[in-house]
This record gives C-alpha cells, sequence and structure tokens, in this order.
C-alpha cells in the first residue's frame, strides 16, 4: 500500500493516516516521512486527509500530553491536514473531554501563528470549477479578505476552495441539503451551514452574510469574497464577488 500511495490517494474519496496501524507496517523511522509524503499527495490531488491515532496517547492515563505530542499534533496541523483524530483518548481514556480541550487549544495557536508548509500551491486546477476556487483563494489572501461565502447545492465548490488552502479567512459555505452540510465538516477550514435557497441569488447570499454577521465572524466594512454556484431561473451561475459588509 505504502508503495502504491499516490495510485490510492487517487482512487480514493479521502485517506486516513492512521499511524498506529502503518508504524506496525514500517521502519518506525520512517513513518513521520511517510505521512508527510502522503499529506503531500493529498494536497496536490486535493483529496482531505485524516491523520489519526497516537496523537495525545499520554492522555489516555493523564490529565497533559507530553512536549513531543504537543509537536506531533502541530506538525499536522502546519502540514496542513484537514482533520486530526483521537482514538483510545477518548473511547477508553481518563480524561476525553481534556483530550478535545487539548486538541482544539493545540489546534487554534498553531493556525493563528501563520501559514503552514503550503503544499497545495503544487496543485494544478483540473477544470474551470477549479480554476474559478483558485481564482477566489488567491483572491481572497490578497485582500485580506475577513470571510469567503461560498453559496453550494453539493458541496464541490467549498471543497475545491478548501484544497486550493486560502490563508486568511474561514470558508462560511451555505448549502441546502444536510447531507452536504455534514460532508463539509471534513474539510479544512470550512464552517458549513444549511439554508434554505431563494430563487433570487441576491436574497440567498444576503442571508448568509446576516447570519455571519449575527454570529459576529464579520463586521460592517469588513470585505467578503463571495463564491456562488447556484440556479436562477434555468441557468446555473457560477461567480465571484467582492462585497463590503454593511
Amino acid at each position: 500500500a505504502v508503495k502504491n500511495y499516490k495510485d490510492i490517494i487517487t482512487a480514493a474519496d479521502g485517506i486516513m493516516i492512521a499511524r498506529g496501524d502503518l508504524g506496525v507496517e514500517v521502519e518506525i523511522e520512517e513513518l513521520p516521512i511517510i505521512q508527510r509524503r502522503i499529506i503531500k499527495e493529498c494536497a496536490i490531488q486535493g483529496k482531505p486527509v485524516i491523520v489519526a491515532t497516537h496523537l495525545l496517547e499520554s492522555m489516555i492515563q493523564y490529565p497533559s500530553p507530553t512536549r513531543a505530542e504537543v509537536t506531533d499534533v502541530a506538525n499536522a496541523i502546519f502540514e496542513e491536514s484537514d482533520v486530526i483524530m483521537l482514538s483510545g483518548e477518548t473511547a477508553t481514556g481518563k480524561y476525553p473531554i481534556k483530550c478535545v480541550e487539548m486538541l482544539n487549544r493545540i489546534a487554534l495557536r498553531v493556525e493563528n501563528s501563520g501559514g503552514g508548509v503550503g503544499y497545495s500551491k503544487e496543485r494544478i486546477p483540473k477544470n474551470q470549477k477549479e480554476e474559478l476556487a483558485l481564482s477566489a483563494a488567491g483572491l481572497a489572501d490578497s485582500l485580506k479578505a475577513s470571510a469567503v461565502i461560498v453559496i453550494t447545492r453539493r458541496g464541490t465548490t467549498a471543497i475545491n476552495l478548501a484544497s486550493f488552502r486560502p490563508k486568511y479567512p474561514i470558508i462560511h459555505a451555505f448549502t441546502n441539503m444536510t447531507s452536504v452540510r455534514r460532508k463539509l465538516l471534513l474539510n479544512r477550514g470550512i464552517l458549513p451551514y444549511r439554508l434554505d435557497f431563494s430563487n433570487d441569488p441576491e436574497k440567498t447570499i444576503a442571508s448568509a452574510i446576516q447570519i455571519i454577521k449575527k454570529k459576529n465572524m464579520i463586521r460592517s466594512g469588513d470585505k467578503v469574497v463571495i463564491l456562488s454556484d447556484i440556479i436562477a431561473g434555468s441557468d446555473r451561475v457560477e461567480t465571484i464577488q467582492i462585497r463590503e459588509v454593511k
């Protein structure tokens, strides 16, 4: 499987790196190298990647992690993995809530410290939708936008955008399907919402902006980038917009 990891990533919808199982199959010193290669290839192909097991292993028994574990978690975030997943720490450990709180604390601090390794810069758009997503990501970064708002039915537009790893904003993805909202929770940087879409795209966008504003995640005067993939009448409309929040 390790020899064919690129082909496996191509065939898969997403990848989980279960370090406990992987560490049994390879020499222990090879494990971090293989993890990095898999994360990089997932970034290049635009596939979500989960880093799992042995993240905060000592917290199964103790209320605080080791310094090495904190660094391990931080490295997975610097590598821009989509998900960091606990297993035994919360399934059988003595401190499941503290584990989740610690993981969140490390993740927030690392994400707020600056950019990651930038593997996604090697990702090449394969079609017009991905070109549009790359343009939106670049626009959000150059403007230092406070947020990116995505209006999407099936989630593809939001997933494409997230795969190009915009540096600054959270991607607020609005869909009218509950199943799509759940699916989008897997991708890095996406905060998904369910919203009933209006037949008027302007009303849908206005509703999305108001929802985020009420959560105090954007304020009047902020710039936001809007990427929409919605149906207006008999036409599918794909647009990128820059708006100032009123």
